[in-house]
């Protein structure tokens, strides 16, 4: 788990052996969970991961895009993907 101004906000739930589920908060503090996310993927041993967050990477409209998400962890996901 992650702390952001003391409330707990990211979570690993290990569902299964060799899957766990990564719980991102994609409505605040996007910025300083990139590190731990960062360090939670590389640490990770399991052949299943899935990360996951409220707001879409992409979207079609315009009031609903995420281009903080784009910059900030679209660059992981495409960097852990395998």
């Amino acid at each position: 788990m992650f702390q952001i101004q003391n409330l707990v906000r990211l979570f690993i739930l290990s569902i299964i052996k060799e899957l766990d589920l990564f719980l991102l908060d994609s409505n605040s503090e996007k910025e300083a969970q990139v590190e731990w996310l960062r360090r939670a993927l590389e640490s990770n041993p399991n052949r299943w991961t899935i990360v996951t967050f409220h707001h879409p990477v992409f979207s079609p409209g315009a009031d609903r895009d995420n281009p903080e998400i784009r910059k900030l962890w679209k660059p992981l996901l495409d960097e852990f993907k395998s």
